[in-house]
């Protein structure tokens, strides 16, 4: 579940709008509160999408104009099945644009407002001011398996065309710098470099030294952790296979084929 929370931080949204209501003559009614959670992905992570339907027993698949699959989960689906699974779990989101709505939406729930013209709140209200500390997420029981799921979302496994290899994973906002920090130090166990904004005020962790790939490899292949999954986890098998065949990289201990 920790890593279905990573992967939401990543590539999902809460969708939180006004649904508009009519009566059998056509007549206006005071619109509703519209809640779901949804995930957009390319056709080739079609299978993940599938994955986690299975898994957790809900949501409805659908292919959109654009030739993207969403999977959506609706308000029964969060209710019953997904929210009760992070209490259970003490899951919680991680990066700050997430955490916002789903913040915005536990106030929704929590005061029983059924009423769009009824919440009376901005949603930038309930967006937090501040984030924990990097140690302070890498102490999180979640953590590691959280880590998986946002990489499945926001990670790239490449090569370079001189081929140096590299694992890199970014997010934008000043409060996920520390969440940055933090997938830093539990791959490598330091810190090993200031992680500095770039012009979209984005944050991009860039591993690539040989003993550092190790731990990288070491992390999503030897850690008992979910293992990756769709595309993402194609990618990776390529980048491994690539390495076995390099000069520089071939000395590494890689998992079974």
């Amino acid at each position: 579940m920790a890593m279905f929370v990573g992967l939401i931080d990543g590539d999902g949204y809460f969708d939180i709008g006004e649904q508009k209501q009519q009566s059998r003559k056509g007549e206006s009614r005071p619109s509703t509160i519209r809640i779901r959670l949804a995930i957009n992905l390319a056709s080739v992570d079609l299978p993940l999408l599938k994955y986690i339907q299975s898994v957790l027993g809900c949501g409805v698949i659908s292919i959109m104009p654009n030739g993207q699959y969403r999977l959506v989960f609706y308000k029964p689906d969060l209710l019953t099945i997904i929210f009760p699974l992070m209490r259970k779990f003490n899951l919680s989101f991680l990066v700050s644009s997430t955490l916002t709505q789903f913040n915005f939406i536990m106030f929704i729930l929590d005061n029983d407002i059924v009423k769009w013209d009824k919440i009376g709140r901005s949603r930038s209200e309930f967006a937090p001011t501040k984030s924990l500390t990097y140690m302070e997420y890498v102490g999180l029981p979640q953590f590691k398996n959280w880590v998986v799921g946002f990489s499945i979302a926001e990670g790239s496994f490449s090569m370079k065309a001189n081929g140096d290899g590299f694992y890199s994973i970014r997010q934008t906002g000043a409060l996920n710098l520390e969440v940055i920090k933090a997938i830093q130090f539990l791959l490598l166990g330091e810190l090993r470099s200031k992680i500095k904004p770039d012009s979209a005020n984005s944050y991009k962790l860039h591993i690539s030294a040989r003993a550092d790939v190790q731990l990288v490899i070491n992390f999503f292949s030897f850690s008992g952790l979910h293992p990756l999954i769709g595309n993402k986890a194609s990618q990776y098998n390529i980048w491994i296979g690539r390495f076995k065949l390099s000069s520089r990289y071939g000395h590494l201990n890689f998992p079974p084929v």
